[in-house]
């Protein structure tokens, strides 16, 4: 898979966002975008399977930002107490669907981190501090 140069089209103030980002970190726009994309995969199923495929154009940087990609801790408490009340009294049709949102969130998220990793390591990259649980 080869990248492609492609122009789009966003507002100042979004292009301004991303390019103070760049600033902040030092990196060009491009590889700021990069890395935002890299920790914002689409949730279309086919433009999901080709993000994942994209990932090996990135950027060690980039790739080490999509490896720590995890849900917020919020989300993370969301998820544990939904199964609990799943698990103590059952959860209503609302809780069911934004538990199943959440779960489908976190299997991306791993397929991303996991795919990362591997990149990361085939580039002869030590991912160990990158397998360490988050703190929260």
């Amino acid at each position: 898979m080869s990248a492609s140069g492609r122009s789009i089209k966003v507002s100042e103030k979004l292009f301004k966002a991303i390019e103070n980002r760049a600033k902040q970190s030092r990196r060009s726009v491009e590889e700021e975008l990069a890395s935002v994309i890299a920790t914002a995969p689409p949730t279309d199923e086919e433009a999901f399977s080709e993000f994942v495929r994209s990932l090996e154009l990135l950027d060690d940087d980039s790739l080490i930002l999509a490896a720590k990609n995890v849900l917020t801790p919020a989300e993370q408490r969301r998820v544990e107490r939904l199964h609990e009340k799943r698990d103590e009294e059952g959860l209503t049709p609302a809780e069911e669907s934004k538990l199943a949102g959440l779960m489908r969130k976190y299997a991306r998220t791993m397929v991303v981190r996991a795919t990362a990793l591997r990149l990361l390591v085939e580039r002869g990259r030590d991912v160990s501090e990158l397998l360490k649980p988050p703190t929260r």
